[in-house]
């Protein structure tokens, strides 16, 4: 995670405890949005993962032609 993605979670969550005071949610109203936040976390992962994935076997084929 780069700093930039770190920076943007603690935001998320800052707004989300913000509205959650102001705005008085409820316990639902907030785990749904922690869901969101966790899928997207993990859609975030996954896409790395297939990016490293995709990488190392760019990096052995390129030493198998060798």
């Amino acid at each position: 995670m780069s700093v930039n993605d770190a920076v943007a979670l603690a935001a998320r969550l800052e707004s989300l405890v913000r509205r959650a005071d102001m705005f008085g949610k409820d316990r639902l109203s907030i785990l749904e949005e922690v869901n969101d936040i966790a899928y997207d976390l993990r859609a975030y992962a996954d896409r790395l993962d297939s990016a490293m994935e995709r990488e190392l076997c760019d990096d052995r084929q390129y030493l198998s032609s060798f």
